[in-house]
């Protein structure tokens, strides 16, 4: 919804303000509702996704013989060293 003309809101009564403004709120609040669950989800999304590819990680390692504790790479060049005293 695009902001009402300026002139409309001045030829308001204050009853018909007080209106518009709570339908504002109440919109505002349905929109940062909306935003936290699609911010949950997306948080989800990305951890289920890790979780695969280090599952996916834990066993080419195991297949080529290598001890997961070497390196386990969580993505965009961070590296997390695993040393025998783990």
């Amino acid at each position: 919804m695009s902001a009402p003309p300026l002139e409309y809101l001045l030829g308001c009564s204050d009853s018909e303000l007080q209106m518009f403004a709570m339908r504002r709120l109440e919109r505002a609040a349905i929109l940062k509702k909306e935003k936290k669950e699609v911010l949950e989800e997306l948080i989800d999304a990305l951890v289920e996704a890790e979780t695969a590819r280090i599952l996916l990680d834990t066993r080419r390692l195991s297949l080529t013989g290598h001890p997961i504790q070497e390196t386990l790479d969580f993505g965009e060049g961070a590296h997390l060293e695993r040393t025998a005293a783990d």
